[in-house]
């Protein structure tokens, strides 16, 4: 881990420095995002160009090197995969199981269909005008629509206990506050209802908060934690009233564990 050296009075004028610019620039749309330096906002605007950039390959090759997923993407009847959530569906005593996936893409990657259980899957993405835009110039109609909304602002589009589930993959760690993403996920399931999280470890650091990789996702003592060069969040401590977490590595690829955490809501928030 790498912190700041300087005084707590630095580091303080640091944070305020970078919410200010937060603040800024999430009132604008995503692609006119500006730093308080060239350097930085030319860093950004590369990084939201790459993105769109990946994506425009994946979908005109046809899926890249992934041409299974890119058809399970686009397949209706495509079965749920994430073990994490599949393997605890008998625990929602309802039929019909809606799951919010933020920061999906495109195309979510969670399936469609699982054994007696009718999915009603929302997606959500920061990004969707621009990716709708980049599947209307492949042709493409996917299953479940991506729509526009920002993690930090899901209160903004939906109502508390509005979902079963509420899943995150490999997106948190580009938000400006995956902490307050990950309240809004919590609010809005209903209780008994699971927040579902899937991540890189430690992105930031590997990706040297580059771009919009800014967050770490890491399990220490059995807690799940998130933080950054500015801030350092015990999920588990925070949230441990009004939800029942679990974490821990799985296996993911040459470039990365996963770091899983499935929260389950608690039907009675705890007293203090």
């Amino acid at each position: 881990m790498s912190w700041p050296s300087d005084s707590p009075a630095d580091d303080q004028r640091r944070l305020n420095r970078l919410l200010a610019y937060v603040s800024r620039a999430y009132r604008r749309p995503l692609h006119r995002h500006r730093r308080s330096s060239p350097e930085h906002a030319q860093t950004w605007e590369r990084e939201l160009a790459s993105e769109l950039s990946f994506w425009k390959n994946y979908i005109n090759s046809g899926g890249l090197e992934w041409p299974d997923e890119y058809v399970e993407r686009l397949n209706p009847t495509a079965p749920l995969r994430e073990h994490l959530i599949a393997e605890r569906l008998t625990d929602i005593s309802s039929a019909t199981v809606s799951i919010l996936d933020v920061g999906a893409g495109p195309m979510t990657t969670l399936g469609k269909t699982h054994p007696g259980k009718t999915l009603t899957i929302t997606a959500v993405d920061p990004l969707a005008a621009d990716y709708d835009r980049l599947l209307q110039e492949g042709a493409l109609t996917p299953p479940v629509r991506t729509l526009p909304c920002r993690g930090e602002a899901l209160l903004e589009l939906f109502m508390p206990e509005s979902f079963d589930v509420a899943y995150a993959r490999n997106s948190l760690d580009h938000g400006h506050d995956p902490l307050l993403i990950i309240r809004n996920m919590v609010r809005l399931v209903r209780p008994g209802g699971l927040v579902v999280l899937r991540h890189y470890r430690t992105e930031g650091e590997t990706e040297l908060y580059s771009g919009l990789h800014q967050w770490n996702f890491e399990v220490q003592d059995g807690d799940f934690l998130v933080w950054s060069r500015w801030a350092r969040h015990n999920v588990t401590r925070i949230l441990r009233r009004e939800v029942e977490l679990e974490c821990w590595y799985e296996g993911g690829s040459d470039h990365a564990d996963w770091v899983v955490c499935v929260m389950t809501k608690r039907t009675r928030r705890l007293s203090s």
